[in-house]
């Protein structure tokens, strides 16, 4: 989440759903992480704008990014 907040450099209430994608791309095409790395990442982001912030899930039908084969 601290990477997440400091990539977005937004207040934490005006978060929303294409900061998150446009984070999951960074992380994926930009810093190379790892699909698992990525995964966690948003689950992470998606815990807590839902219960913590007590935002609606604005990411639930989001797709995880696929394990390469």
């Amino acid at each position: 989440m601290k990477r997440f907040l400091e990539y977005t450099n937004k207040d934490i209430l005006a978060l929303d759903k294409e900061d998150v994608e446009q984070y999951i791309f960074v992380l994926l095409h930009d810093q190379g992480s790892s699909h698992s790395y990525v995964n966690q990442a948003l689950s992470a982001i998606k815990f807590f704008l839902q219960f913590v912030l007590k935002h609606k899930p604005l990411i639930c039908e989001m797709p995880r990014p696929k394990k390469r084969e």
